[in-house]
């Protein structure tokens, strides 16, 4: 499964979680050594034009989009999750932002049920690289 969300923020402005809701995430799905994927849909806040291709999953709140997507997550159930930095943006701003919106228990992103993913910041310093700030997120069972 690989994955993007967008954000939506102040004119010029980065997105933070605390404050700014995810107004869709991208998804496509496919099997290991298939031409193609076998789902390529969009869950989008409010209503988009259609998307030649995709199916559009509309919703009204953007606590019902975040928890439509992680029962999505848990339904398709990869085994590997894949995108253009989402361990460093993504995931942690959907969770960032499940938390801001007191959504409980929401980070079940595990295939062990009911296992809540946690995230955890690390800094590396050298000389070499300078200081690089990553996260990580368990997820037991997906890479």
């Amino acid at each position: 499964m690989s994955f993007d969300i967008e954000c939506s923020a102040g004119q010029g402005k980065f997105p933070v979680p605390r404050e700014d809701p995810v107004i869709q995430i991208a998804n496509i799905v496919k099997v290991l050594g298939e031409p193609e994927p076998f789902v390529r849909n969009i869950f989008t806040l409010k209503k988009c034009a259609p998307i030649v291709g995709s199916k559009v999953h509309s919703f009204e709140s953007e606590e019902e989009l975040l928890l439509r997507w992680r029962d999505f997550l848990l339904e398709v159930d990869p085994d590997i999750i894949t995108g253009y930095n989402i361990i460093n943006f993504d995931f942690p701003y959907i969770i960032e932002r499940a938390e801001a919106l007191k959504i409980a228990g929401y980070s079940k992103f595990s295939k062990l049920r009911n296992h809540i993913s946690k995230m955890k910041s690390t800094t590396l310093t050298s000389k070499a690289l300078g200081t690089r700030d990553s996260k990580d997120i368990n997820m037991e069972g997906r890479v």
